[in-house]
């Protein structure tokens, strides 16, 4: 008489390697997995998007604190190399480079926001945040919603052909 465990490992064993609808049924949950991991990174990068759409260059920084429900970690305004993949289409190099010599001169401070309320988030730190470049009389100099995703938002004066 064979053991009770080795007839039902072998059960168990036949189960997983040789019956299909397991391997459909995995494959089903890890690719709703994935969709609803994409789904929701993109409705937050789209709400902070929003959010942010809404504050101008000229207008008073605080707008963006009270909009956004988040106190900003305050960084220094150097460096701001981190924007320049961020810079609108048509942009020159030698333009992107003049254009954030000139941001840099003007912001006094950066304003950092976290993506999530309780998060932490550092001036120099990588990954997705909210920055808006902060004038010596605390308006916004320029704004990116979410960095590395989103395009800067510039002050009127700056085009690639102006600059």
């Amino acid at each position: 008489m064979e053991p009770i465990i080795d007839r039902r490992g072998r059960r168990v064993n036949n189960a997983l390697t040789k019956n299909r609808s397991i391997w459909i049924a995995t494959g089903v949950i890890v690719a709703l997995g994935v969709l609803f991991i994409v789904v929701a990174l993109g409705r937050t990068n789209r709400q902070r998007a929003m959010t942010v759409d809404q504050a101008d260059p000229g207008q008073p920084a605080s707008g963006v604190t009270s909009a956004l429900g988040i106190q900003p970690v305050v960084c220094p305004p150097r460096p701001l190399d981190h924007l320049r993949e961020s810079f609108p289409e048509g942009w020159a190099p030698a333009a992107v480079d003049v254009a954030l010599e000139q941001l840099a001169a003007e912001t006094m401070e950066r304003w950092v926001y976290p993506m999530r309320a309780g998060r932490q988030v550092q001036c120099s730190g990588d990954g997705a945040r909210t920055e808006v470049g902060v004038s010596p009389d605390s308006s916004i100099v320029w704004v990116i919603a979410v960095v590395g995703r989103t395009t800067v938002r510039l002050p009127p004066t700056y085009s690639p052909s102006g600059l």
